[in-house]
């Protein structure tokens, strides 16, 4: 399994329309949070998303977003990253 960070950023997009994003993505299964190696998870910035799935599936996890995001906005730019490593600065969930 690969870890994957995807970012969605939606056009002209109120608090609530981030909102029921997140709903929609966390019930498809991606995670606002990303785990440190001692356990502790850390909350993404707004309208980023981690996900595990197999390597080299950013092409379809990019069309899967899509999806789920015109849902709640239409047009929503869109970014996967398929992560070999990853370091932040992000505050504690």
């Amino acid at each position: 399994m690969a870890d994957y960070t995807v970012r969605v950023e939606l056009y002209r997009a109120s608090d609530e329309d981030y909102a029921r994003l997140d709903t929609t993505m966390e019930k498809a299964g991606f995670s606002r949070f990303v785990t440190g190696g001692g356990g502790a998870c850390y909350q993404l910035p707004t309208g980023e998303y981690s996900l595990a799935a197999p390597a080299g599936e950013s092409a379809w996890i990019q069309a899967s977003t899509r999806e789920l995001a015109d849902a709640v906005k239409p047009n929503p730019r869109i970014l996967v990253t398929e992560a070999v490593a990853r370091a932040w600065s992000l505050p504690r969930a």
